[in-house]
């Protein structure tokens, strides 16, 4: 069985098939002058789900019949590994299999899987399954001057997105979610600003289990209207949904694609379709979801997991259990409707929260295909349901507060009560109307004080209202 990707056929090997093709080609290294062939050979069909390069290549040594000198040894193991940096080059198989979690069967995994029977290895497999394990306790042990050491904190999309993080971006359906996430990959694949904001570019995997038909559609229209029509490289989409409820086969397969593509930016499109079998509601479920998500993740040295959710039937908050909130570093909020959006960092376990900016959906010039674009505050005109309810909280303002006006939170507690939005929709009601004008507002002291800017318009609230 194959796969096609980039132009390149890859051949699904199973365990057996994989063991046989080593027993046949391995004993060849008798002749160290053959170790190139050797391992170039082994490395293009035996993938590190197999075996590790340092394992494969100690594997095939066994068959030298000689002893080596130091010397002659260094060398042989030189000309192994660059055969074998050829080999995985030209690599156009893949082994599918789960990867053990958990130490113990990480070992007897890899006994099993590398055939390793001479007395004395056990050390050297123990300490080879422990580094294969980014989460062992050990390794996740810091003293204060190490972590004092470290880096600070980078930004993948400054201000929105850190590297190595888990995140969400949640929205109502049809809002424009993906149309967002695929400009912010498309712009992180081509090394360029995202709306304004600088981001750390490297490749991304777009994992797309939803509207993968015209994907490729809107791709296209990003790149014409933001690149100038180039190609955008960098961005590969996986166009299938993977059950992310269990550590299986195609979970292990995208943590092997993640270590070796060493992306910037993993995409989960929808994070309910990748989700398998899990119940939404439940924590326990979800959070496991989630865990799998960021192991598949944490494969990449810098990569950071972002996944797409729908908000409940309320809007105010991501559909299910709070266990999603609860097991992301950052939310990212998307609200209003598709003239008139606004994207919000509704949670940011090490950064500022508030306002990203005001956008807009728009059908491409270029073939039809729905795209984001960022528009300054006030441009963005709301329609609809959404200027009825701008307009409510404007006559919420006159009747409460017309004759002496009113702080910021003052009247953002008071919309939050009556008309039981969340915090951040009551702030945009506000933005709305102070950005069109129908709201003075000056600085005093640590908020702003609002008033009416002329004698408004508006219709009454309710039918006692004047």
């Amino acid at each position: 069985m194959s796969v096609n990707a980039n132009g390149r056929d890859y051949l699904k090997l199973d365990r057996a098939g994989a063991d046989a093709l080593f027993d046949r080609v391995a004993p060849e290294a008798a002749d160290p002058s053959a170790v190139g062939a050797v391992i170039y050979e082994l490395a293009k069909y035996l993938p590190p789900n197999y075996a590790e390069r340092d394992v494969l290549i100690e594997r095939v040594r066994g068959y030298v019949e000689f002893d080596m000198s130091d010397g002659e040894r260094e060398k042989w193991e030189r000309k192994a590994r660059k055969a074998y940096r050829r080999g995985k080059a030209d690599r156009t198989a893949y082994i599918v299999d789960a990867d053990a979690l958990q130490r113990g069967a990480e070992v007897a995994q890899a006994e099993y899987d590398y055939g390793i029977r001479h007395e004395g290895r056990e050390a050297f497999l123990r300490s080879l399954a422990a580094s294969r394990l980014d989460h062992t306790i050990r390794e996740s042990m810091s003293t204060h001057e190490q972590l004092r050491a470290e880096p600070p904190l980078q930004s993948l999309v400054e201000g929105i997105l850190p590297q190595r993080s888990m995140a969400t971006l949640v929205g109502a359906s049809g809002l424009g979610k993906t149309a967002l996430g695929a400009s912010m990959a498309a712009a992180i694949a081509m090394r360029k600003p995202w709306m304004g904001r600088a981001t750390v570019g490297g490749p991304v995997i777009y994992c797309l289990a939803e509207g993968g038909a015209g994907f490729g559609a809107r791709l296209d229209a990003i790149a014409s209207g933001f690149y100038g029509g180039k190609s955008i490289e960098d961005l590969i989409v996986v166009r299938r949904p993977i059950d992310m409820s269990d550590t299986n086969g195609e979970v292990a397969e995208l943590r092997e694609i993640v270590a070796e593509v060493d992306p910037a930016l993993v995409v989960y499109d929808t994070l309910i379709r990748y989700a398998g079998g899990a119940d939404e509601n439940s924590s326990t479920q979800m959070s496991v979801v989630l865990a799998n998500m960021e192991w598949v993740t944490r494969a990449g040295t810098r990569t950071t997991g972002l996944a797409v959710h729908h908000t409940g039937h309320e809007g105010k908050r991501a559909r299910g259990t709070s266990a999603i909130f609860a097991n992301v570093d950052t939310e990212l909020t998307l609200s209003g409707e598709p003239d008139a959006l606004r994207l919000h960092v509704t949670k940011q376990k090490d950064g500022r929260e508030g306002l990203v900016g005001d956008f807009r959906l728009k059908a491409s010039e270029v073939n039809g295909a729905v795209i984001v674009e960022g528009v300054a505050p006030g441009q963005a005109q709301p329609s609809g349901a959404q200027a009825a309810r701008v307009e409510e909280a404007l006559a919420h303002f006159v009747r409460a507060f017309g004759p002496t006006g009113a702080t910021r939170p003052e009247f953002r507690d008071a919309l939050m009560e009556w008309m039981e939005v969340s915090k951040p929709t009551a702030l945009r009601y506000i933005a709305d109307l102070v950005a069109a004008r129908r709201l003075n507002h000056e600085e005093r002291g640590r908020s702003s004080f609002l008033t009416l800017a002329h004698a408004p318009t508006t219709f009454p609230i309710n039918n006692e209202t004047e």
